[in-house]
């Protein structure tokens, strides 16, 4: 049965209380943490994707060529671009997307935009990948590409051709989208048209990369694709950190400290202090063995009794009274044992008892029985009581018994 605390709860019932108040605590952390994010479609062409033509692939295939490799997902990202980052922008879906982009350019470091091709359709059965995929119209690209290259032309042959290429691999295409365009630079190109190229705008290198299947999952197992991947992206960046952008394809991501703590490379942090917390309750929660008792407020017997009087005396400030009451009642005892004469006053009793002292070979007087004035309450007025108390102490039994050796 348990026991009900003054609340009017049993026991249990406060532990169920407390532990659906944490639980709700840490949900709401987690909410917050959470709250503000946003993703796209799993299957398409973003990083995350495991897809045909998504890009998963080429994010794992740079971080092991030891590249540095991040994914954004702020939207404010573009605001705060330097020249300390190679951006890629991965098939912009709509002209619009890209044009507002590339007001953030300037000034910025190199830029790769990756045209799209392909429109997919997810499988039902496993969402991350596509069931089917077709080409794009290619008037469609062309009007996204028209936000950096005027006048621009997507074109598709039915083969690539002979390229001219400054790098050493060659692209495998099984379908190659190429561009025209007379403000675009050529990097690698036949006469059909562009695979890459690129362009200056205010300052920035914007490289424009055709087709997308040098890149993406299904294309980067193709022939020297992934080698012609690690050559370019390698030339493009110059030593910069790759920025891959995932918010063009719909993952957001709001800031939040919260989440940072929930995140690599704080979350171990976390974890522990949550066990510290966890175990800092749970010693806190439970007993060991038997309740000490309390002491008593008065200890028992005669020396509890003394004890407990001279501590109210002390309390009380009457500790020098305690004192002169004390020499009052050695004389007395000392005077009716030695018989003094009863008409003697009190100048006159202490000349007769320091007589005797004297012929007894006492060294002390019944003037030095007082004891020394000093500031009231502090340490120094009980050490001066307690040793005047002792030496009265001391007279009053060498007088009665003679010496006592100390």
């Amino acid at each position: 049965m348990t026991g009900r605390g003054a609340s009017g709860f049993s026991r249990r019932t406060v532990h169920w209380m407390v532990g659906a108040g944490v639980a709700c605590f840490l949900g709401m952390l987690l909410l917050g943490a959470l709250s503000g994010d946003t993703a796209g479609e799993m299957s398409g062409a973003n990083p995350y994707s495991e897809s045909a033509i998504g890009y998963r692939g080429l994010v794992t295939f740079l971080g092991e060529l030891g590249m540095p490799v991040m994914v954004n997902r702020s939207d404010s990202f573009y605001e705060r671009l330097d020249g300390s980052g190679f951006e890629m922008l991965l098939e912009p879906p709509a002209p619009s997307a890209l044009g507002s982009l590339a007001l953030h350019f300037a000034g910025t470091g190199p830029v790769l935009v990756v045209l799209p091709k392909w429109s997919a359709e997810a499988d039902p059965k496993k969402p991350s990948w596509i069931r089917r995929a077709k080409l794009l119209p290619a008037p469609g690209v062309a009007g996204i590409l028209s936000a950096l290259v005027k006048d621009a032309e997507i074109v598709r042959p039915a083969r690539l051709g002979t390229l001219a290429s400054t790098y050493a691999a060659a692209p495998t295409l099984a379908h190659p989208q190429l561009v025209k365009g007379k403000n675009l630079i050529p990097l690698i190109a036949s006469d059909q048209g562009i695979l890459l190229g690129w362009i200056n705008m205010s300052g920035a290198a914007v490289y424009v990369l055709a087709d997308p299947d040098v890149l993406n999952n299904h294309g980067l197992d193709n022939g020297a694709n992934a080698r012609l991947a690690a050559e370019m992206i390698d030339f493009m960046r110059d030593g910069r950190t790759v920025v891959i952008d995932a918010t063009l394809q719909g993952f957001t991501r709001s800031p939040s400290r919260w989440r940072t703590l929930l995140e690599p490379p704080l979350l171990p942090v976390t974890l522990l202090g949550l066990a510290a917390c966890a175990v800092l309750f749970w010693s806190a929660a439970t007993r060991f063995g038997a309740a000490v008792p309390l002491p008593p407020r008065l200890a028992p017997g005669k020396q509890g009794l003394i004890d407990n009087t001279a501590s109210l005396l002390g309390y009380g400030g009457h500790l020098a009274l305690l004192v002169d009451r004390y020499r009052a009642a050695a004389l007395r005892r000392v005077s009716a044992s030695l018989h003094a004469p009863a008409d003697l006053d009190a100048v006159d009793l202490a000349l007769w008892l320091d007589r005797i002292a004297q012929s007894r070979g006492l060294d002390v007087r019944v003037a030095d029985l007082g004891a020394e004035r000093q500031a009231p309450g502090g340490l120094g007025e009980a050490h001066a009581l307690l040793s005047a108390a002792h030496r009265i102490h001391r007279w009053k039994t060498e007088m009665l018994r003679g010496s006592v050796g100390y």
